[in-house]
């Protein structure tokens, strides 16, 4: 039982970073669509009248939302999986624990 728990424990571990790395990657591109679209904000007002950048503005506004909305649902779901491998964890400490007391109680005095 306790290589069983090991084995998930190292799965927890990799889905987890995973997950982490993922929220990470995701949070990289909502900052840099952020970014295009404020420079894309401040070259507007320098240049009012300039309509190619209008249309650049508003491109890039969707683009970061939809980049914004990316990673709240990769930050929902990687609290997901943290959450779950908390339960996890939880659990197979509790059966190490009530195996270790087991072990002990058949010990002979």
């Amino acid at each position: 039982m306790r290589a069983e728990i090991g084995l998930r424990a190292v799965v927890r571990d990799c889905a987890t970073a995973d997950a982490l790395e993922a929220q990470r990657a995701a949070h990289r591109r909502e900052t840099r669509a952020w970014q295009v679209l404020s420079e894309l904000r401040e070259a507007h007002r320098d240049n009012p009248g300039d309509l190619a950048l209008v249309a650049a503005a508003d491109q890039a506004e969707a683009a970061w939302e939809a980049a914004r909305d990316a990673a709240e649902a990769v930050t929902r779901e990687a609290s997901t999986i943290a959450r779950r491998a908390l339960e996890d964890s939880e659990a197979d400490s509790k059966r190490l624990y009530e195996m270790g007391l087991r072990v002990r109680a058949a010990r002979p005095h």
